[in-house]
């Protein structure tokens, strides 16, 4: 019986084929983009999380000022105001009222001022428009 030469190595002879080697590399490279992408989602959800508290908080602030507002601006609290700081306010006299006409009225008659409020104009010079 002849000797076999185990020293020697062919071409046939691989340790591991190339497709395994190419499909475990597959696998381990789309595992590791799955950890990526969930790790991310997982971020952006406790971000999330956090802008949603934190912006209840800033909508139950907004109510307690829109109340505290809505307090000081009741005809009362504005008088208890004006006699703290000792404000004597009065009406206006005839010469301080700025009165709104009609801008299509010919003669620029009086009107009625729910019409007037619709159709008062501003003129303005347009610079740097």
């Amino acid at each position: 019986m002849a000797r076999v030469n185990r020293k020697k190595n062919t071409a046939d002879q691989q340790i591991i084929p190339p497709r395994l080697i190419l499909t475990v590399l597959t696998v381990i490279g789309v595992g590791m983009g799955y950890l990526g992408i969930r790790s991310r989602c997982e971020q952006l959800g406790s971000e999330i999380k956090k802008l949603e508290s934190s912006c209840e908080i800033n909508q139950r602030r907004l109510e307690n000022e829109e109340s505290k507002w809505a307090g000081l601006m009741t005809p009362r609290s504005i008088e208890e105001a004006l006699t703290r700081h000792g404000l004597n306010l009065t009406w206006p006299r005839r010469g301080q009222v700025v009165r709104i006409y009609d801008s299509r009225a010919n003669d620029l008659a009086l009107v009625d001022m729910k019409d007037a409020v619709r159709f008062a104009e501003l003129e303005r010079v347009a610079l740097n428009e």
